[in-house]
This record gives C-alpha cells, structure tokens and sequence, in this order.
C-alpha cells in the first residue's frame, strides 16, 4: 500500500493538496475511484519535486503557507484559487517505479488515439516512432489511428504487447467539423469497441513528438493538460467562449484554469462521457449557426469547468517553443524556467516538411532492442455516424 501524503501544504512546484480533504470524495460531479488512493495522489517521495527550478527553490518552497507560489512580476505559479483542485503532475512529483509496479499487476492495456487526416499524416511516423521509444514503456498500448489515408499509415517496429487498430474516416477540411468528428468518433468507439480493449484512453494531436517518458503518472479516471498559452494568465484573459448563445458559454466570474485540447484522457467510461457532451454541445451550437471561439476546445473547458478532472498535467507535458518564447516577448512570463523535462513538444505547422526527420526523432536503445516486431495494422472502415 502506498503512503499518501495528506496535507494543505505547498508540496512542490504548482502542487498543492487541499488540507483534510478526504480521498475518494466528490470532485466535480466525478468520484476518485479507489484505485486513486494507491497511485493517483502524491506519495512521501513528493520531496524530490522540491528542488530548485530558478535559483530561489528553498525561499519559495518555504513559503508554504501560501496557497499560490509566485514567480515574479506579480505572477502566481498555480492560478487555481478553487480547493477542491487537482494535484498538477510536474517532474520529480512522482516514483514512476511504485506507480509502474501498481500497473503492472493489473495488466492494464492503454490505448491512444490519434487523428491524422489530409496534411498530418506527415507527422505520424514520427508520432508513433517516439510514442514507442516513451509513451508508457513496459506497459501494454493499442494505437488507435483515425485517418483518411489508411494506406499510408507507416509500418514501424513495435515493442511486445503493442499494436496499431487504423480506422477509415472521411475526410474534412475546416477546423470546427474535424474537432466535431474527433469528438463524435472517440465517443462512439469507446462505447462499443474501446472499453473492451483498454481500460484507459489518452487522445492526443498528432503533431506533437515525445521527448522524454510520458507514462502511469498522467493516468487517473479523468486528466487534462494546462494549455501553455494560458499559464498563470488571469482569469479575464482567458479564452472561454463568453457568449451566452454558445453551448460553451461560460460566464465572466466562473473559470480556474484554461486547458489544451491537444492531450487529455482518463477511463473509458469518463472520455465516453466527456466526448459524447462535448459532441452534443457543437451539435447544438451548429444548429443554431454559432461556432464556438475555440471549436471542440471551448466545449471541452466547458465540460471540465463542471466535471473537474481528478489529474492536471503540468506544461512538461504540451510544450510548445513558439509559444512560451512569445509570451517571454510579451509578458515577460518566462516558462522555461519552470519546465524541467518537456515530456511532449508540439511541433509548429509544417515542421515534418522542411526538417530531416532524423533531427526530431529520438531513435533509442529501447526501440532497437524491441525485437523489430512490425506493426499489426487491422483496417476499421468508420461507418456514417
């Protein structure tokens, strides 16, 4: 059994547990299950996130009294002032060992899903080659690759107990109908074949490349990604949708943090209930001729706003260089300094198209020495929904 850590205190870097609160209680209209007890809080190691990641570590973890850290400039580290918040999952908050241990006896299967359509399927070799290199090493994976080309879905090497599941869907070309289809196709497929398979789905862009080990820690029945953009922003500046025609509509006093719809996951039941809302929600704001200011990721803050996730992952796990170089620009908010290992890095529009693939992927030992089993491509052909 593992030793949970219940205190107010200020445990590491942009986590906080709120004091006596009770494990297993209601979150959001969501219950912590009780797997939630022996992985999903943090444990006595916590310590180890309490090194230094600016040069002034100990004055500002002493300041434990606080329940927001600050970073300078008037900016507070973590800008949830609601109690009943999530732990936020930074390197160092974790022991991937016990957490991988508690997995491994269960004999989970995790499945990832990815949409590659038109112009992205450039990026899915490079997707899945680093997925195989850190997405959940040791542990069971179904791919799930929804694309209009399934023909050109790349064979690669996988490790054991690995394949990939390629599903045919049309094809789209503006914005709000892709983030609509993604919603509707996870929320159909996690209720007659997912929950069968996997008992937890991460989704996920497929622009993105894996750099360093993304594993168990980020599992819980429902978590979601802080958007970089939007870190330590006040709440006035965030971009909800405010328009009270829109399904997404939230209003101007409501709101604590603003996530990325680039990652997020949980059970299969949870992204079931999430996706199936969140399709239901564009579906209505498109009858009544409105898109929302964020497409599928408005509807998602909305969604998340009152279903609050039992997990957030930290920007370590969606970096995007651009991004956090322009808000050093702009608001002198320097983010560098608070990541300590980019677990996920978004890469910018055409980036597979102007670089040697080489100089983005991490070609690793543990990918070479996986016994070059090829991927196992079974063609799912989506009917109309």
């Amino acid at each position: 059994m593992v030793t949970v850590v219940h205190t107010g205190d200020v445990l590491a870097p942009g986590i906080r547990l709120p004091p006596d609160k009770p494990r297993g209680s209601q979150v959001g209209g969501v219950r912590e299950s009780a797997e939630m007890e022996a992985y999903g809080t943090f444990e006595k190691q916590l310590v180890m996130g309490l090194e230094d990641r600016s040069g002034q570590g100990a004055e500002r973890v002493n300041r434990s009294s606080l329940h927001l850290l600050d970073v300078g400039h008037g900016q507070e580290r973590c800008p949830c002032v609601d109690q009943l918040a999530a732990p936020i999952v930074w390197e160092g908050t974790f022991n991937v060992d016990i957490l991988n241990q508690q997995f491994q006896l269960r004999n989970v299967t995790i499945g990832l899903t990815v949409f590659a359509s038109q112009n992205y399927m450039a990026y899915l070799e490079q997707f899945l080659r680093s997925a195989e290199t850190f997405f959940m090493a040791g542990h069971r994976v179904n791919y799930y690759i929804f694309t209009d080309q399934p023909h050109a879905v790349p064979r690669i090497p996988l490790q054991s107990g690995r394949k990939v599941i390629t599903f045919q869907i049309p094809s789209f070309e503006h914005q709000k109908d892709i983030s609509r289809q993604r919603l509707e196709f996870i929320s159909v497929y996690s209720k007659q074949h997912f929950h069968k398979e996997v008992a937890y789905l991460v989704c996920s862009d497929v622009d993105v490349t894996f750099q360093h080990d993304v594993g168990v820690e980020i599992l819980s029945p429902l978590f979601a990604t802080l958007h970089l953009s939007f870190y330590m922003a006040n709440r006035e500046v965030l971009p909800y949708e405010r328009r009270p025609k829109s399904q997404a509509y939230i209003p101007n006093d409501e709101g604590d943090f603003y996530y990325t719809g680039s990652l997020f996951g949980g059970s299969v039941a949870e992204i079931h209930r999430l996706t199936a809302a969140c399709h239901q929600m564009m579906v209505m704001d498109q009858s009544n001729d409105i898109d929302a200011l964020g497409h599928g990721e408005s509807h998602l803050n909305k969604y998340l706003l009152y279903h609050k996730p039992t997990k957030i992952l930290s920007l370590e796990y969606m970096f995007n260089k651009k991004m956090a170089f322009e808000r050093w620009v702009a608001e002198h908010v320097n983010l560098f300094s608070l990541v300590k290992r980019v677990k996920i890095l978004e890469l910018p529009k055409g980036y597979m198209q102007t670089h040697n693939k080489d100089n983005v992927t991490n070609y690793s030992e543990r990918e070479r020495e996986a016994g070059h089993r090829y991927t196992l491509t079974v063609l799912l052909v989506c009917p109309p929904l």
